[in-house]
């Protein structure tokens, strides 16, 4: 059965917790948010107090990712470990989804000169700029990425919780759109049950 992984992003493990997904995080956290997590039944796969997530603790992810598995992701980790952290799930046939929460940066092309560094799954706000998001939209299609947009007024986290539940179940495109899409509408994290009764 597939494992779903959360790189250093607390609140996508919450939300998917949420969803009555078993989380497996890694990270850096202190004491605090530990217990949050833990309050929220995410379970701790590998953490730390201090430092970064330097090359030789990823590899520990990179060890622990099975094929089937899913890594989420986001923009609030370095450019450099993302990759990385991207990498390694190819290497291991593990399915990537990158939440882009600052507004596009270089994600998009850094893929152009690092082969199997994009993740499979963009998650993104609509851009205002036409010309930018058909940049963005040539670039998805050109390394094969599925991209679920959202408008400003939509919660991107509370989308991702939602859409682990349905990777976790083998689905995906239109077949999770209609529960992921609901979850969005929800100014909070939502529960399971909220969303699958709205």
């Amino acid at each position: 059965m597939s494992r779903i992984y959360v790189l250093q992003a607390e609140d996508i493990a919450i939300a998917a917790a949420r969803m009555k997904v078993d989380i497996n995080y890694i990270g850096i956290l202190d004491e605090k948010t530990k217990r949050k997590l833990e309050d929220n039944h995410v379970f701790i796969r590998d953490w730390w107090t201090e430092g970064e997530l330097h090359t030789r603790r990823l590899q520990r992810l990179y060890h622990q990712l099975m094929p089937g598995d899913i890594l989420f992701l986001s923009d609030d980790l370095p450019l450099e470990q993302r990759e990385t952290a991207i990498r390694y799930a190819k290497e291991r046939s593990a399915l990537t989804v990158f939440l882009q929460l600052n507004g596009m940066d270089n994600t998009f092309n850094c893929a152009a000169s690092l082969t199997n560094c994009f993740a499979d799954i963009v998650i993104h706000y609509k851009q205002d700029d036409e010309r930018e998001s058909n940049d963005i939209q040539t670039a998805a299609n050109k390394f094969a990425v599925e991209r679920i947009e959202l408008a400003a007024n939509e919660n991107i986290i509370g989308l991702s919780g939602a859409l682990a539940l349905c990777l976790l179940n083998g689905l995906r495109g239109e077949k999770a759109a209609e529960f992921y899409r609901k979850a969005a509408k929800f100014k909070e994290l939502p529960w399971y049950d909220e969303v699958a009764y709205s």
